[in-house]
């Protein structure tokens, strides 16, 4: 259910793109207690795509996800503690948790944002380039634009296959 909520997101495998499709079956796979349906069914009511956006919807979902360990899930919990987002206070340091945990995982975007609360000290982390760096280069390895970009232009390095 998730894996063809993901088809029909991106128009793959003998599917057109609908987002009204994509969600459809993304909260299927969510109401059958699946991490990453969960954590798509999160994203899709903070981005709005299928459905009308929903802070709160999106908080649960990812909430959800989060605690049964899915990367994704974590990593959509962290941004929604860093914005505030779904009735959340405002909280860097469950950010950097939740971020931290999705990371080391091998999750990119959480990879860069932990990399981005290194280089800018938030969330009770000190300023740390190398740290910065480090998680920088581990999503832009896995083709993390924002990453190389940030490499390439603030620190004069490229990745592996640059």
């Amino acid at each position: 259910m998730n894996n063809l909520g993901t088809c029909y997101v991106y128009g793959k495998r003998c599917t057109k793109k609908d987002e009204g499709e994509a969600a459809r079956w993304y909260k299927k796979a969510a109401d059958r207690g699946f991490g990453r349906g969960q954590a798509n069914w999160g994203l899709c009511n903070k981005w709005g795509v299928g459905v009308e956006k929903n802070g709160y919807e999106a908080v649960k979902w990812s909430k959800k996800a989060a605690e049964q360990g899915d990367a994704t899930g974590q990593n959509n919990l962290g941004t929604c503690y860093a914005d505030g987002e779904g009735g959340l206070e405002k909280d860097e340091y469950e950010a950097v948790k939740w971020y931290r945990k999705a990371a080391e995982q091998g999750q990119e975007s959480a990879q860069y944002n932990l990399g981005t609360c290194y280089a800018d000290g938030k969330g009770g982390l000190e300023k740390d380039e190398y740290e910065a760096v480090k998680w920088y280069r581990k999503a832009a390895e896995q083709g993390h634009e924002n990453a190389r970009k940030i490499l390439s232009e603030s620190y004069g390095i490229n990745t592996k296959e640059e």
